[in-house]
């Protein structure tokens, strides 16, 4: 069976990836608020020509309460040229802003704060693509179903 420091070690290494997933998780989940939160929301900025405090109340609640396949600054470049054919461009950016930024929590890849983390706890603990996943697709599916309710709600 397992010693009492063994338990504990245990203990202390859940202990230790749960911090260390919140501190990621969390990084890319507060980007979301500002237009200068990461890069997407720049380009999401000057293309839609929303105005900076616009889209910080607008994004707030959604980023208080909660692209993997592509980088996230190239999609909104690529996807961007779509959103004025939709019915409500200005809804349209602050998803794509939302979207765009929380996926960063889906893997370990999904975001460059992701790997800093993870890389700075090397030598103490080891996090694997799986171990990140793990979580990190709880934690998006939750906060893009949040978010997006409350952009909506909000959006009226």
């Amino acid at each position: 069976m397992w010693t009492d420091l063994q338990r504990e070690g245990i203990a202390l290494a859940i202990f230790a990836l749960t911090c260390l997933l919140a501190l990621a998780m969390s990084a890319n989940l507060g980007s979301v608020c500002t237009l200068v939160g990461n890069p997407q929301n720049m380009i999401i900025g000057q293309l839609s020509g929303l105005p900076f405090g616009r889209f910080t109340l607008e994004l707030l609640p959604a980023a208080a309460a909660g692209s993997n396949l592509f980088s996230n600054v190239p999609f909104v470049l690529v996807a961007g040229q779509w959103l004025p054919h939709f019915a409500d461009p200005p809804l349209m950016w602050k998803v794509m802003a939302l979207a765009t930024t929380f996926a960063g929590n889906l893997t370990l890849l999904g975001s460059v704060a992701n790997l800093i983390v993870v890389e700075s706890a090397r030598g103490h603990l080891e996090v694997g693509f799986w171990d990140y996943a793990r979580y990190g697709i709880l934690v998006t599916l939750l906060t893009l179903a949040a978010g997006l309710g409350l952009l909506l709600a909000v959006a009226g």
